[in-house]
């Protein structure tokens, strides 16, 4: 058996790097924000442009696969030192964790592989897991950060599923193409795009940090600290954003004050 807090320190260190990642991405951006020729249109800053957003995403889905087997392991008794069950989870909740559902073939049930989206995960999850420990709740998703995550995903998956344009790219095939900052970008991106999805990421934090703190389980406090830092990191990729944004530090801070117990915005 895993120690419960030692686990969720590997885990979290490894979701650190990929904030640094993503501060690293923001810097170049500020920098690059500051030289007339920077344009959000322009091949270099789509670039730059679209690793925010891949990392941004890849943030959540490695956040909620980690709470996701926090989950799958407290259920299965697999932690020492961990809080309490009140509860196991039903098949059907397995089974969504595990990605995978139960079909009938022929008269023999089994089960069969479904990977679900990282926005049903981001849903589920969390109620899964308060449900182990004491009650269950879910995050309310009825505001626009949430929109920002939903316009975040569809921005990601354009970027990874692209469709081609045709009409909008015709050039004169009878000169080689020898300017390729010419070129337009297959997905075009904007500043608020970048922003609006790191709000996502730390309002879905503090989320999180309020639903655990319900539960009144002292054993989940590191956790509840992990998060706590992962959010200091996001605060510092988002000041590097504001700067391209027009947003100010002190408007930043407003809004989301740096978090602990008891304090949110």
């Amino acid at each position: 058996m895993r120690d419960f807090k030692s686990t969720i320190d590997i885990a979290l260190h490894q979701i650190y790097e990929l904030n640094f990642n993503l501060i690293n991405v923001a810097v170049r951006i500020d920098q690059e924000s500051k030289k007339l020729s920077y344009s959000g249109q322009d091949n270099y800053s789509s670039t730059l442009y679209k690793s925010a957003i891949f990392f941004q995403y890849t943030l959540f889905e490695a956040l909620v696969n980690f709470l996701k087997d926090i989950t799958t392991n407290l259920n299965n008794n697999q932690f020492e030192n961990a809080p309490e069950t009140v509860k196991s989870l039903s098949e059907k909740e397995i089974d969504f964790l595990n990605d995978q559902r139960e079909v009938n073939d022929n008269g023999i049930k089994k089960k069969i592989t479904q990977f679900n989206s990282t926005s049903d995960k981001l849903k589920k999850v969390p109620k899964y897991l308060s449900s182990l420990i004491g009650d269950e709740k879910s995050i309310a998703l009825n505001c626009i950060e949430w929109q920002h995550f939903q316009d975040l995903e569809e921005i990601r998956n354009r970027i990874t599923h692209p469709i081609i344009d045709y009409e909008g790219r015709v050039i004169d095939s009878s000169e080689p193409i020898m300017d390729f900052s010419a070129i337009k970008p297959i997905v075009t991106i904007a500043e608020n795009n970048l922003f609006n999805g790191i709000i996502a990421m730390r309002w879905y934090i503090r989320e999180l940090v309020k639903l655990l703190e319900s539960l009144n389980s002292a054993k989940m406090e590191p956790l509840i600290k992990g998060l706590v830092t992962l959010d200091m990191f996001n605060r510092i990729a988002m000041i590097s954003l504001s700067k391209v944004c027009g947003t100010s530090q002190e408007e930043i801070d407003k809004k989301f004050p740096v978090i602990g117990k008891q304090r949110y915005s």
